[in-house]
């Protein structure tokens, strides 16, 4: 989770094993040792404060930086935004495909985007948008290559889920509320009615 570097988005919340809510830790450059030991192996959360502050993403892109770098006829596949009506089906999504630049155009005359661009491989989407994106060292700690996936979205909202890897989530712009669960709490974890998930 991180806002110009912070593992962070703007407001984020830590719910223990007794669902006590409290403020996630911020730390600003720790080692990678200090990083693996004291929040990595303790399966813990943790604001990263600086760690993209240098980005090029961070310091340059808006609308028209995206589209020079990456092309007005570059594709994206975007999803439709997620409702209690849309239920399951956001964890199968109907894909469609569309530039970037229609997807913006879309997002611009909305107070409230009906798709979003939900998990596309930057590098795919474009080289030139992967190379403003630096993988930090954090990412070592776990094995496997490391995927950079881009999300553009307005007044979005994700169902309660876990993912199925290790992130650090990274706020370019706007701002996001986050609720994050300790992982011991997952069995209670249900929802109600149709919107009820078990992922």
């Amino acid at each position: 989770i991180c806002h110009h570097g912070a593992m962070v988005m703007r407001t984020a919340r830590w719910c223990s094993s007794t669902t006590a809510i409290r403020s996630v830790a911020e730390r600003h450059h720790p080692s990678l040792e200090q990083f693996t030991e004291q929040f990595y192996r303790q399966r813990t959360p943790v604001k990263l404060v600086g760690l993209a502050e240098q980005w090029d993403a961070v310091r340059r892109w808006n609308r028209t930086e995206l589209l020079s770098r990456a092309g007005t006829e570059c594709e994206v596949d975007v999803i439709r935004r997620w409702t209690p009506q849309v239920g399951l089906e956001y964890f199968t999504p109907e894909q469609f495909t569309c530039t970037l630049e229609e997807l913006l155009d879309h997002l611009d005359e909305t107070d409230e985007g009906q798709v979003y661009l939900a998990m596309n491989d930057l590098s795919e989407v474009s080289p030139a948008l992967s190379a403003a994106v630096p993988i930090p060292e954090y990412c070592q700690v776990d094995s496997g290559n490391p995927k950079v996936n881009f999300w553009v979205g307005k007044s979005t909202v994700s169902p309660l889920h876990w993912d199925i890897y290790q992130n650090i989530l990274t706020q370019i712009s706007g701002r996001k509320y986050v609720r994050l669960f300790a992982p011991e709490t997952a069995v209670r974890r249900f929802a109600r009615g149709s919107a009820c998930v078990a992922s």
